[in-house]
């Protein structure tokens, strides 16, 4: 009965073995942090002979703003997914064959209030869309509703979207608020908005179906030429682009 007990073990450790990975064969991309651009579009390209090609964009830079580079990489404790150059090592934990999730120098999670931002993916992202979404853009009509300007003391209400830090301000016709936002490329997630407290009767129910469908919500949005539309599933607000 031992010696099966022992044989079982064997196998289980020669088949989990077999079964795990030695390398990939996949592109993955993503939007990283940029400290002086809007975000840097990166696309890392793993080989099944263990080698890799790496591409940086840093968008929003006139010029020279794509690096190449290249290396050997290795998967470590069947989990961790390690990419060599000449200079240094970058570490990512493999989530699953579509998902790698990038390490700090120590090979632990980055501590960052919007994690995904270090996420690569097997589904390219829409990069001109991003790009296009980081701008001020004036509310046109809630619900289908136009606005009336003369209701609001300082004037229709704006949302200003910065994608290189992940914030998004702007005012709802009376207070001015502002917070933290993460773009998923189908989805827009904010933080809780923090708000000015000044009372402005006329405008009071505008304001509250605006901070009610931005605050804290995951939400959808659509971009069509200079057309921003957002929706909770109950409110929609359509915003156009301030030239």
């Amino acid at each position: 009965m031992k010696n099966i007990s022992l044989i079982v073990i064997v196998l289980s450790s020669i088949i989990i073995s077999c079964s795990s990975p030695k390398s990939l064969d996949n592109t993955y991309y993503g939007f990283l942090p940029c400290a002086d651009c809007i975000g840097i579009s990166y696309e890392l390209t793993l080989k099944p002979d263990q080698t890799y090609l790496s591409k940086s964009v840093y968008e929003g830079k006139p010029k020279s703003n794509t690096f190449t580079e290249g290396g050997e990489y290795s998967i470590e404790n069947d989990s961790i997914l390690v990419l060599v150059d000449e200079n240094d090592s970058t570490h990512y934990i493999i989530k699953s064959s579509e998902k790698l999730v990038q390490l700090n120098h120590e090979g632990k999670t980055i501590q960052s209030n919007f994690s995904t931002q270090y996420e690569l993916t097997t589904d390219p992202i829409n990069i001109t869309e991003r790009i296009r979404l980081n701008d001020i853009w004036a509310l046109q009509t809630i619900d289908g509703d136009s606005l009336d300007a003369s209701i609001f003391p300082r004037g229709i209400p704006v949302i200003e979207f910065h994608l290189a830090e992940k914030r998004v301000m702007g005012n709802s016709g009376c207070n001015s608020f502002n917070g933290n936002f993460e773009w998923t490329g189908k989805k827009l997630t904010f933080g809780p908005l923090m708000s000015t407290r000044m009372l402005c009767a006329q405008a009071d129910s505008i304001e509250t179906k605006i901070m009610g469908t931005l605050s804290d919500k995951m939400i959808n949005y659509k971009l069509e030429g200079l057309k921003l539309t957002i929706s909770d599933g109950k409110t929609s607000l359509v915003y156009k682009k301030v030239d």
